[in-house]
């Protein structure tokens, strides 16, 4: 059906990263220019990695540098391919070591996908042919 995912090309190469809960999510804004009739939706996946260490700073290099597509769980179990119109690519990135005790000491880096509508579903097959 129309808005979801049923396969990907062969050959492509998939990387599981799970998160820990409240480390990633993804905001979908819908954009309109009246003055030249231009709509998209941007998609962006905000990641967090846990601890500024080398391991973090190479996984953070490596999607920085990128043309990538992505598939995302959300904590209700759906999943959204992000990448099926355009490349996804890395807007921004940061780095923080904390001051306090309590204070986060991580990697953060936004992969935003742009695309004439909301990013689809991916239903059963597509799914597990993830692996």
């Amino acid at each position: 059906s129309a808005g979801t995912v049923s396969g990907f090309d062969t050959g492509v190469t998939w990387y599981k990263q799970e998160l820990r809960r409240g480390t990633g999510s993804l905001t979908s804004t819908y954009n309109y220019d009246d003055a030249n009739g231009a709509s998209f939706v941007q998609t962006d996946a905000l990641i967090q990695y846990g601890k500024m260490d080398k391991e973090n700073r190479i996984q953070m290099n490596a999607l920085s540098k990128g043309d990538l597509m992505l598939v995302a769980e959300d904590c209700n179990g759906e999943y959204y391919a992000l990448g099926t119109e355009e490349p996804v690519k890395a807007t921004a990135g940061s780095g923080q070591t904390g001051v306090a005790r309590a204070d986060g000491n991580y990697f953060e880096i936004t992969l935003s996908d742009y695309r004439s509508d909301y990013p689809p579903h991916l239903d059963a097959s597509a799914i597990s042919a993830l692996g």
